[in-house]
């Protein structure tokens, strides 16, 4: 049992990494034939995510099988070590290179799927629409949404490390919590998608499984990350409450014909 908690808060801390896959669904209205690209985008970017870090995770326990405390002096920047270690002075060079400019595409694009995500929030009505649902009339892009979304990601360089990852790892497991719940609200309950047990299995047997193991994380996550998390998700829930009137409306929705 010792191994099994160590692998769930380990998969707690980590589960960032796998991130990104869904924020393509930001970019759906900008997409050629969407029904059929975006479903392909993102499966093929999980399906060579997983691999990727899968394959890398498991040479590095090899390499590295036993505390990282006897191998590094500083476990929280062990990369260069690592790369050091593995193939010398020019591979570490190298790869360090590709990972600032991977790093650097990365936030560009989480940049960019946040501010159109904030875009579409505020186009619909649901956040301000004068500021957030901004477009620059020189450049046509959301330009008050950028300005924020940057100011917001500066501030993290002032936070501890372990604090980012798990306040990410905490907005990963909360969408991915309610992507399972929606596949079976959605087409077990509203659709009444279960005649046959292939139904059964894609829309109900399946989001539970992810549920249940997504719950299992939920209760390894690092303690500030949780309060802090559930502080905004209390907010959230307060400012939905007022956006519908006490619930009682839907939320408010785009009409493309206005």
């Amino acid at each position: 049992m010792t191994s099994i908690g160590a692998l769930v808060t380990g998969a707690t801390l980590l589960c960032f990494s796998f991130t990104g896959f869904d924020s393509l669904s930001s970019l759906a209205e900008e997409t050629k034939d969407t029904e059929k690209t975006l479903p392909r985008a993102i499966f093929m970017t999980a399906l060579l995510a997983g691999v990727i870090f899968i394959i890398s995770t498991y040479f590095m326990q090899i390499y590295f099988p036993n505390d990282p405390k006897t191998y590094f002096e500083d476990i929280a920047a062990t990369q260069p070590d690592i790369l050091l270690a593995v193939g010398g002075a020019a591979f570490k060079t190298v790869v360090l290179y590709f990972a600032i400019v991977t790093v650097m595409a990365s936030g560009i694009s989480a940049h960019a799927g946040v501010s159109r995500l904030m875009y579409v929030m505020g186009r619909d009505g649901v956040i301000n629409k004068k500021i957030f649902g901004h477009i620059s009339p020189k450049n046509f892009t959301p330009s008050y949404n950028i300005l924020i979304v940057g100011a917001v990601a500066l501030t993290a360089g002032f936070m501890d490390l372990d604090i980012v990852i798990s306040m990410i790892s905490f907005g990963a497991l909360t969408a991915f919590t309610f992507v399972n719940l929606s596949v079976i609200s959605r087409y077990a309950l509203r659709d009444g998608r279960t005649k046959n047990i292939k139904d059964i299995i894609n829309f109900i047997i399946i989001p539970l499984l992810g549920f249940f193991s997504i719950f299992a994380m939920w209760l390894e996550i690092e303690e500030t990350a949780l309060k802090w998390g559930l502080w905004w998700a209390m907010f959230g829930i307060m400012y939905l409450g007022y956006k519908t009137k006490g619930f009682r409306y839907p939320a408010p929705q785009h009409n493309e014909h206005e």
